[in-house]
C-alpha cells in the first residue's frame, strides 16, 4: 500500500512541476517587450491585457457620463505666443469643432459670467453654495445633466500645463467630445511641422538633434536606457540583463528625467498620430475608416514610436492608481445626485481595477534628491518646458487637431502632476484637481487606450505584392513586408482568424506539456516495475 502512495506522491509532484516550470517560462516565451528583454522588463503582452480590462470600461466613461463627455476650454481666441497662425490655417470642413453655442445660453451663464460664478470645483472637500437654478436652463438637452458640466478652478505652481479652466470672463467654449472625434482633417504641411518641431527641438532639454527630430526617418533609442524606472524587473529578466541595464544607465549620457520627457512627447505624437490614420476619410466612399498604409508609415514601422505609446500608457496608469483613495468622497455633479451617483460609480469601478493591478511604474526613481543635488531644479525646469508645450497648442491652426491636442497635453500634465506632486499618504484635504483635469486625464487615457487597441488589430493586416505574400514576423507583433504595393484587410474573417491563430498556439503549447506529462509518467511506471521486479528476484 506504501508503495502505492509513493507512485500516487510523485506522480503528482511531477504534474505539479511541469505546471509550475510550464507557467514560468510563459514570459519567457515573450518576443514583444517594452522595448527589449535585456532593457525593459515590461512585455508588451502585460499591457495588452490590462488595456482589454479596462478598455470597455473607458469606453463607458468616456461615451455615456456628462461628466467626462464635456470640455471647457478658450478654443478660439487664444493668441499663439511663439508665432502668428497666419502662414497655416486649415480651411477644410473636417477642421471645424461644433460648439454650444452662445446664443443659446442665458445671459447669466453666458461665458463672460461664468467665470464669475461658484460652480463645481475639484478642490475637494470643497462644497460651492447650492442653487436650485440650473446653470444652462436645458440649453445642453434634456438627458444632459448640467452639473456635471461646470466648474471654477485656480492656478497653482504645480501645475505641469497652462490650465485651460482658470476663472476667465470670455471666450470659453463647452465641446461634447463624443460630438467631435479625433480623426483626420488634412491639416499638414509647414505649420504642423513647425509645431512639432518647436515641441521636440524647443522643449526636449539639451540632447542631440538625432534624438528628437520627429521627421527623421530611423529613429532609434537603442541608447534610452529606462529598465530602472519599471517595477519587477527580476520577476521578467535575469539577474545578468539587470546587470547589464544598470551598467548602461550609468554610461547614459542623457538624464532619466530629460529622456522620460522625451518619451512622453513621441509617444504621445505617436498615439495621435494612430488615431489619425485610424478614422481616414475614404474619399472614394466618403466613410471615415482605418488607412492602414498611413498607419505603417508613421507609426508601425518604428518600433519605439510604438513602445512609447505603450509607455504612456503605464504612465497615466500608475497616476490614476495613485487617485484610488482620493475620489472616494469625490462630488462630481453637486445638486444632481443621481449623475452624480453614476458617474462616481463608473469611475470607482475602473480605479478599483487598476488598483489591483501590480505597480509597473515608480516615479519615485525621478528627482530624487539623494541622488541628485539638482534634482528639485530639474524637476522645475522639467514642469516650465512641459508648461511651453502646452502653449505650443495654440499655434496649431487646425480647430479640431487644437481641441485634441490641448486636450491630451492637459490629460499628461495632470498625470505627472499626480505622479509628482502628490504623496502616497496625502491628506484628502489637500487634493487639488479642476474638473477639466479629471476630465482630460481619463479621455488621454482612452486615446491611448484605443492606439494600442488598434496596435492590436493590425497585427492581422496582410500585404500583398504580385499575388505572393511575405511574411516576417517582427518583435512587436506585426507582418512587415518590403516594397508594399497593396494591402488587404480581411474584415470579415479578421476575429475569427485570431482567435484560430491564438487557438493554435495555446494548443500547441497545451499539448507539449501534456507530452512531456505523459512521458514522465511511463518512465516513473518503468522504473517502479523494474524496482519491484528486481526486488522480488
Amino acid at each position: 500500500m506504501s508503495r502505492w502512495w509513493l507512485l500516487i506522491s510523485i506522480i503528482v509532484f511531477i504534474f505539479s512541476w511541469s505546471l509550475i516550470d510550464f507557467s514560468s517560462n510563459y514570459y519567457k516565451k515573450e518576443k514583444r517587450w517594452l522595448l527589449d528583454v535585456a532593457i525593459y522588463p515590461v512585455p508588451f503582452s502585460l499591457v495588452e491585457r490590462i488595456v482589454s480590462e479596462l478598455d470597455p470600461l473607458l469606453k463607458n466613461l468616456t461615451f455615456q457620463t456628462d461628466y467626462f463627455k464635456y470640455y471647457r476650454l478658450n478654443l478660439f481666441a487664444a493668441r499663439c505666443p511663439f508665432w502668428g497662425t497666419d502662414n497655416g490655417l486649415c480651411g477644410n470642413k473636417a477642421c471645424m469643432v461644433d460648439v454650444l453655442e452662445d446664443s443659446s445660453l442665458p445671459e447669466a451663464w453666458k461665458p463672460s459670467t461664468l467665470g464669475k460664478i461658484r460652480g463645481l470645483t475639484a478642490e475637494q472637500p470643497y462644497r460651492p453654495e447650492k442653487t436650485t437654478k440650473l446653470p444652462f436652463e436645458g440649453a445642453l438637452g434634456s438627458e444632459t445633466s448640467e452639473r456635471c458640466v461646470y466648474e471654477e478652478s485656480d492656478y497653482s505652481d504645480r501645475d505641469y500645463c497652462i490650465p485651460e479652466d482658470e476663472s476667465v470672463e470670455e471666450n470659453i467654449v463647452y465641446v461634447s467630445l463624443v460630438d467631435n472625434p479625433e480623426r483626420y482633417t488634412g491639416y499638414s504641411g509647414e505649420s504642423a511641422y513647425q509645431v512639432w518641431r518647436a515641441i521636440y527641438r524647443e522643449n526636449c532639454f539639451d540632447v542631440p538633434h538625432n534624438f528628437v527630430d520627429p521627421m527623421t526617418k530611423n529613429i532609434s533609442l537603442s541608447s534610452s536606457k529606462l529598465e530602472a524606472i519599471m517595477m519587477h524587473k527580476d520577476n521578467w529578466g535575469s539577474k545578468d540583463n539587470d546587470e547589464k541595464r544598470r551598467n548602461a544607465m550609468v554610461q547614459e549620457s542623457i538624464c532619466l528625467e530629460k529622456r522620460v520627457f522625451y518619451r512622453i512627447i513621441s509617444g504621445m505624437h505617436a498615439s495621435i498620430s494612430t488615431h489619425l490614420c485610424k478614422e481616414y476619410l475614404n474619399k472614394t466612399t466618403g466613410l471615415w475608416e482605418p488607412n492602414f498604409q498611413c498607419f505603417m508609415e508613421r507609426v508601425g514601422n518604428y518600433f519605439d514610436r510604438i513602445e512609447n505609446i505603450y509607455f504612456n500608457y503605464l504612465l497615466i496608469l500608475r497616476a490614476l492608481a495613485k487617485l484610488d483613495k482620493y475620489l472616494q468622497n469625490y462630488t462630481f455633479c453637486e445638486g444632481d445626485v443621481e449623475s452624480n451617483m453614476m458617474t462616481k460609480y463608473k469611475l470607482n469601478k475602473l480605479i478599483s481595477k487598476i488598483s489591483f493591478i501590480p505597480k509597473l511604474f515608480d516615479e519615485k526613481l525621478m528627482f530624487d534628491t539623494s541622488h541628485n543635488s539638482f534634482a528639485i531644479h530639474l524637476k522645475d525646469e522639467f514642469r516650465m518646458r512641459f508648461r511651453n508645450v502646452s502653449k505650443l497648442m495654440d499655434c496649431v491652426s487646425c480647430d479640431k487637431c487644437r481641441l485634441w491636442g490641448k486636450i491630451q497635453i492637459a490629460g499628461f500634465g495632470t498625470a505627472l502632476k499626480i505622479l509628482f506632486e502628490f504623496d502616497d499618504f496625502l491628506d484628502q484635504n489637500k487634493f487639488l484637481l479642476r474638473r477639466t483635469e479629471l476630465v482630460a486625464l481619463i479621455n488621454t487615457f482612452d486615446r491611448i487606450s484605443s492606439s494600442i487597441r488598434f496596435i492590436q488589430e493590425s497585427s492581422i493586416i496582410s500585404f500583398n505584392k504580385n499575388k505572393n505574400f511575405y511574411k516576417l514576423n517582427n518583435c512587436h507583433g506585426f507582418y512587415f513586408f518590403s516594397k508594399i504595393k497593396k494591402i488587404i484587410l480581411y474584415k470579415s474573417s479578421f476575429n475569427f482568424k485570431r482567435i484560430i491563430k491564438s487557438f493554435s498556439v495555446e494548443y500547441n503549447n497545451v499539448k507539449d506539456v501534456l507530452i512531456y506529462i505523459i512521458n514522465s509518467w511511463f518512465r516513473i511506471f518503468k522504473t517502479i516495475y523494474i524496482y519491484i521486479k528486481g526486488k522480488n528476484k
